[in-house]
């Protein structure tokens, strides 16, 4: 047997053992090549489900939104960090302890201005006046903080969020172009991003 087998049949049966590793290592790099690609292609189509940080938040803050007792319109707000933690969410309606507009009804309150005008006031709290003014009763810091919030901040709510350190603001609709472009203005001023979604 191998003790019969000559110089040059041990030669070819050592040929022939190298070519079954080698056709071995072969299918054994395609297959790991093949899975390679397979895990591209799955990672990629994760990434590609994946939302980005201004769909994320911005769906949370439609989320919020649904918590809104005011019947005229829903609104919400979530406040991140500079690391993308979640600090505060708001959404508009009453003050805490007062009755909600969907069971009392929607209140507006008239005041005389300075100038003898006459002022209606709603007393419901928009959703970014609710997020900050709750950041503020449990002592979360708001500097350099990002804003999502469902549609564009009116003018007081756009004051709060600029006094709370609040240095980007991402609306995701705006309603009212020509408010928009001033407050953008106000914004670049401030040295505050105001942007709408990505």
């Amino acid at each position: 047997m191998a003790e019969d087998m000559t110089i040059q049949e041990w030669q070819e049966a050592a040929k022939h053992v190298v070519a079954m590793r080698d056709d071995m290592a072969a299918g054994i790099r395609a297959k790991r090549e093949d899975a390679g690609k397979a895990i591209d292609e799955a990672l990629l189509a994760a990434r590609a489900k994946r939302p980005a940080w201004d769909e994320y938040y911005l769906t949370l803050a439609k989320d919020v939104s649904d918590r809104a007792s005011c019947p005229a319109g829903h609104v919400g707000a979530v406040i991140v960090s500079a690391e993308n933690v979640i600090i505060m969410t708001g959404y508009n309606g009453s003050p805490t302890g007062i009755t909600h507009c969907t069971e009392l009804g929607c209140s507006w309150v008239s005041r005389t201005g300075s100038d003898g005008s006459e002022r209606s006031y709603a007393r419901h709290v928009h959703a970014e006046a609710n997020a900050i003014a709750r950041a503020a009763r449990v002592g979360a810091r708001l500097n350099a903080s990002t804003l999502y919030v469902t549609q564009e901040p009116c003018p007081d709510c756009l004051k709060l969020c600029l006094q709370a350190g609040i240095k980007i603001i991402v609306a995701g609709t705006v309603k009212d172009r020509k408010w928009w472009h001033e407050a953008v203005m106000i914004c670049n001023n401030a040295s505050v991003v105001l942007r709408e979604r990505q």
